[in-house]
């Protein structure tokens, strides 16, 4: 008998950037935060790992009050495209800034060094 795997399945495509992973977790606390079994605080765990075939994920923390370990969870199809959605998010965001700025050095880039870009405004979307 012969298994053959086409992929491997993973929660998100790497990389992950950081302010995706804490975005993720802040925005979703039923899915990325656990309490502590020591002392009932809640955790912002720093990494998460699972498998797609048992559904199990485990989510790992540390607490100020010294426990250090993982919760394992189930769901992980749910955190998964909770976690993709999140990164498309971010993603599609960054893409838009950087063709902004793009469009910002391009027009300014033939104005004079002394004078403030009058092209746009700043990035924030304020009249400046």
């Amino acid at each position: 008998m012969t298994y053959r795997c086409g992929w491997i399945t993973e929660m998100a495509p790497d990389p992950v950037p950081l302010g995706t992973f804490v975005r993720c977790t802040l925005e979703h606390p039923e899915l990325f935060q656990f309490t502590c079994p020591a002392c009932g605080r809640t955790l912002l765990p720093y990494r998460y790992n699972g498998s797609p075939l048992s559904g199990r994920v485990d989510l790992e923390g540390k607490c100020a009050c010294g426990w250090e370990g993982a919760r394992t969870v189930s769901g992980w199809q749910l955190r998964s495209q909770t976690l993709r959605d999140t990164l498309r998010q971010d993603r599609n965001r960054l893409r838009r800034f950087r063709i902004c700025l793009s469009a910002r050095r391009n027009l300014c880039a033939g104005a004079a060094m002394q004078a403030p870009c009058s092209h746009y405004g700043p990035m924030d979307g304020r009249q400046g």
